[in-house]
């Protein structure tokens, strides 16, 4: 006798909280893709106060549940690090300036935000994630694209600028290390012909263009490691090289001027004075460091203190100590107005990013990896060189970053637990 199948209700009467809680990870993925273009064109506050509404909403479902252990992590080093300069208020020790720390609030919050859009985004492919990286990736060129075409004297600075992203040149390098970092995971999304054909030619030329424009060896540097680390290397690629060698040919035809500037920049043939200039600010800053090493002079103390320790300026230094406002690298800011404790949490931070990432199964490959491993890269050369914790671009792009890191950890799981990987998916 021919038995009828039974059919297991269960499945169906779980859809509903499936279905929610997929729409949830997904609204946060493009939330957290987006933030940077809202920013450039004006809305600050729009897409922060949607992602808490669903970020939260996301912590009710399955997010607390699954994260539990890396939110209470994270959230221990945010302490730590608004802590640090957060105490020279409190005990009047250090500077306390108040729209700084609002600025703060404001930055770690919005980076918050995206450490859990990071999460929900690890490992997003099919046609879902092909949509929503393909917007980004377009948002994040139009942007470059609109600074190209109407913005002057790039190469000194953004005239006028486009507060509070983009204010001097370097500041187009985290716009360059997201372009090729949303490309990645485009790439990894969907390996279709437009994305191999289109999508790496046109960052890649933007990217150039950028780095002509700007004369920066910061965004040049970023776009040549973004070039190395996406470049399509198969036999498919023939035609797709002889693009790239096509453009490149007329590129050097009509700009090579402007290429042979920026060679020289690049190999410090012409960069002496700034490189100079900057070797004199962390010299200072170290000083100021010594002065208060435990919990640092407070926020602004670099600026409030470079009238007194920045003195006197190096021969050829371009710079008015009057309006010093940071020494061109994190860690020494830091170090300046949070001291060991802020540093300490600081590369905490970076440590749960690289902990994450090498965690990852040798066996198992993944184009989100090398994207973030990318932007965690080109993150910390910025760091290092020129950027500030001041800047929307920095904290909330490497707290993106590290959730990223976390989200592809916990959803790759273990080969003996496959329930993480169900329970992620």
């Amino acid at each position: 006798m021919r038995q009828t199948p039974r059919v297991d209700p269960r499945p169906a009467a779980s859809t509903g909280p499936a279905k929610l809680r997929a729409g949830i990870r997904w609204t946060l993925c493009a939330l957290g893709l987006l933030y940077f273009p809202a920013a450039f064109f004006g809305s600050l506050w729009l897409i922060p106060l949607v992602g808490a509404v669903v970020g939260v909403a996301w912590l009710f479902t399955d997010g607390w549940t699954i994260f539990r252990k890396e939110l209470a992590v994270l959230l221990l080093i945010l302490f730590v690090y608004s802590g640090a300069s957060a105490l020279g208020c409190w005990t009047g020790i250090g500077f306390c300036i108040g729209w700084l720390h609002a600025q703060e609030v404001y930055v770690l919050a919005a980076g918050l935000l995206l450490y859990v859009c990071g999460i929900a985004a690890a490992g997003r492919t099919g046609r879902g994630a092909t949509v929503v990286h393909g917007a980004a990736l377009g948002s994040f060129v139009t942007a470059a694209l609109i600074v190209l075409a109407t913005r002057d004297h790039l190469a000194v600075e953004i005239r006028p600028q486009f507060p509070p992203l983009l204010i001097e040149r370097n500041d187009l390098a985290p716009l360059v290390a997201w372009m090729f970092f949303v490309y990645g995971l485009l790439r990894s999304a969907a390996e279709g012909k437009l994305t191999r054909y289109f999508a790496y030619p046109s960052v890649l030329v933007v990217a150039g263009l950028l780095s002509l424009a700007t004369q920066s060896r910061l965004v040049a540097m970023i776009s040549v490691l973004g070039a190395i680390a996406f470049a399509p290397i198969d036999r498919r690629s023939g035609w797709l090289w002889a693009m790239i060698g096509i453009a490149v040919a007329c590129v050097l035809a009509v700009e090579h001027q402007q290429l042979e500037q920026l060679v020289r920049r690049v190999l410090l043939a012409e960069g002496g004075p700034s490189v100079a200039t900057r070797f004199f600010l962390w010299s200072a800053g170290w000083k100021m460091f010594v002065a208060a090493p435990w919990f640092g002079h407070g926020l602004g103390g670099f600026s409030e203190l470079a009238e007194t320790y920045a003195r006197p300026l190096p021969i050829g230094a371009d710079l008015d100590v009057r309006v010093i406002s940071w020494p061109h690298n994190v860690p020494i800011e830091i170090l300046v107005e949070k001291g060991i404790a802020g540093l300490a949490a600081f590369l905490s931070l970076l440590g749960l990013g690289v902990r994450n990432l090498t965690l990852r199964p040798r066996h198992v490959p993944d184009g989100g990896w090398r994207a973030t491993a990318y932007l965690l890269v080109a993150l910390i050369l910025i760091g290092l060189l020129d950027s500030t914790t001041k800047r929307l671009w920095y904290l909330p792009s490497l707290l993106y970053a590290v959730g990223m890191s976390a989200g592809l950890t916990r959803s790759r799981g273990s080969p003996v637990d496959p329930a993480n990987l169900a329970r992620t998916s």
